[in-house]
């Protein structure tokens, strides 16, 4: 039996699929969802949830980057 192929960014991908299922399901996330969802129909986008998704996904990761980025200024 050969040796086991591991790809080398596994614990970064496994990582960062925790990180967006921690977000997905928070209600934050959900809000900021909702908010902007609406906000893009509104303005006619014609692929508001979709956008509002990335939008509202990304926000989060930024900010959680800001605040472990804050947390360590302070240790």
């Amino acid at each position: 039996m050969g040796t086991p192929v591991v790809d080398s960014q596994h614990s970064a991908m496994e990582s960062l699929a925790t990180r967006i299922t921690h977000l997905y399901f928070s209600s934050e996330f959900n809000g900021l969802r909702d908010e902007l969802e609406k906000i893009y129909r509104r303005t006619g986008n014609p692929k508001a949830a979709k956008q509002a998704f990335q939008d509202a996904l990304y926000t989060l990761m930024v900010q959680e980057e800001v605040d472990l980025y804050k947390a360590k200024l302070l240790e």
